[in-house]
């Protein structure tokens, strides 16, 4: 809708004529038309006294949220004395807003004209404020949500118009519309993302004044949201505008943060921006995820001593028992895998110090001590069969307690008890089954001699 001329005041009047106004006749609205020429020339109208007692009465109603009452007084102040004061068009707005929710959908129609009209006449007489321009577009998107351009133009110019002070309350709605004007043809996905690299910048910027925080942080937080559901967060999309932005502020823990979310969410960890995001966040501000995260990546890579370190830092930094348990599990596995075999022990224990319940530990545990017939024997006979009761021992302690495990467990146990000493081999050393036995070499465990036959 254009800005306010005599057509859109007209539109007004009509609106008002078809949902029983007390203005009737065309020789009525054309004199009312022609007060409000008359009246530009003067704040308070021909009639000062009866402007103020109008406002005066029109106000009390809707304080009290009497909307119905309220109208018609209102009417008054807005026809005879539109620039008496801007807060008639706000609460304009606002009764209008009301009278179009409470009515059937298909009788809406001249009440959303005229609120629209209204917003004409407030920009027309107190200027183009981008506020002013947004909430007519956020009004076209929740009464007139099929006319995607017009309300994309509205926000657009609204934007243009605020600047850096365009409010986080209508971040959300306006990308939801730039998503819809994308899918009609009406702009392209860049312009989406350029959008949303706008908004992640103004509100970098507003937080970094401590001004809104929580405000502008949800509204990006519901942005980002939207975009993910959308499909619009594809790493080649989103990576350079997280380069520019760490680029920008490298050493900034909050910036740090934004990104590492980001990219998180969009699954673009593999990425080397990501990699030296995490990496100086970490330095800066380090939380068990992002230790546990490069932990990962340090381990995927080879380097064994490093991950140690990080999965140490994860777990120091944990308070969650279960991924603290975990974090001590991982480095035990790497140490497995390197061959040292008392160290991964050391950690396995200390995951079930801290998780007795949970038999992943004691499976490791006892493959530690199966794959060790080479460590503590030739690799055959006496020496290198004993391992296997001390595994075996293991293996019954996770199907004990954690039945999540047993399946495992069992198998393992199934696996293992033929390589036991025959019992042969038990009454040539002079020893019985049942008696008790240490193995010896780096496992050092008290176990119960058994026979494989």
């Amino acid at each position: 809708m254009k800005m306010c001329n005599l057509k859109s005041i007209l539109v007004i009047m009509i609106a008002f004529l078809s949902v029983q106004t007390a203005f009737a006749g065309e020789d009525e609205v054309k004199a009312i038309i022609a007060s409000i020429k008359v009246a530009q020339g003067s704040k308070v109208g021909a009639d000062s006294a009866e402007t103020v007692k109008q406002y005066s009465l029109y106000r009390e109603f809707y304080k009290q949220d009497n909307y119905k009452d309220a109208l018609k007084h209102w009417r008054y102040v807005f026809f005879n004395a539109p620039n008496f004061k801007e807060t008639t068009h706000q609460n304009g707005a606002v009764l209008y807003q009301n009278l179009i929710k409470d009515k059937p959908k298909a009788e809406r129609e001249p009440y959303i004209d005229t609120l629209m009209a209204v917003y004409d006449v407030r920009l027309q007489y107190y200027g183009e404020k981008g506020d002013v321009i947004a909430r007519k577009a956020f009004d076209y998107y929740r009464f007139r949500s099929s006319e995607i351009e017009t309300i994309h133009t509205l926000f657009t110019k609204a934007y243009e118009k605020s600047g850096e002070s365009y409010s986080y309350g209508f971040m959300s709605p306006h990308i939801k519309v730039a998503v819809m004007a994308h899918k009609k043809g009406v702009i392209t996905e860049d312009n989406v993302l350029d959008l949303y690299s706008q908004f992640s910048d103004l509100a970098d910027a507003s937080i970094a004044k401590g001004k809104y925080v929580d405000k502008y942080e949800a509204a990006m937080a519901d942005v980002m949201d939207f975009l993910f559901k959308e499909d619009y967060f594809q790493c080649d999309k989103l990576v350079p505008i997280a380069k520019r932005k760490f680029e920008a502020n490298p050493k900034d823990e909050n910036n740090l943060k934004k990104i590492y979310a980001q990219l998180k969410n969009a699954k673009c960890t593999s990425d080397p921006v990501f990699i030296s995001v995490a990496s100086e966040l970490n330095k800066i501000s380090p939380t068990s995820s992002v230790s546990r995260f490069l932990a990962q990546k340090t381990m995927s890579d080879g380097n064994v001593d490093g991950a140690v370190a990080l999965y140490n830092q994860a777990a120091s930094l944990e308070d969650d028992a279960s991924q603290k348990a975990g974090d001590y599990l991982n480095i035990a596995k790497l140490y497995r895998q390197v061959n040292q075999f008392s160290n991964a022990r050391k950690y396995a224990r200390m995951a079930t110090d801290i998780r007795p319940g949970w038999g992943e530990p004691y499976i490791l545990i006892g493959k530690l001590y199966a794959s060790s017939g080479s460590l503590c024997g030739p690799g055959t006979g006496w020496d290198s069969q004993v391992v296997t009761w001390a595994a075996i021992d293991m293996f019954q302690k996770a199907k004990s307690v954690d039945q999540a495990s047993a399946d495992e467990a069992q198998s393992l146990i199934n696996k293992y008890w033929q390589y036991m000493p025959s019992s042969g081999d038990i009454f040539m050393r002079n020893l019985q089954t049942g008696s008790s036995y240490t193995v010896g070499c780096w496992i050092g465990e008290s176990t119960t001699i058994r026979a494989s036959d």
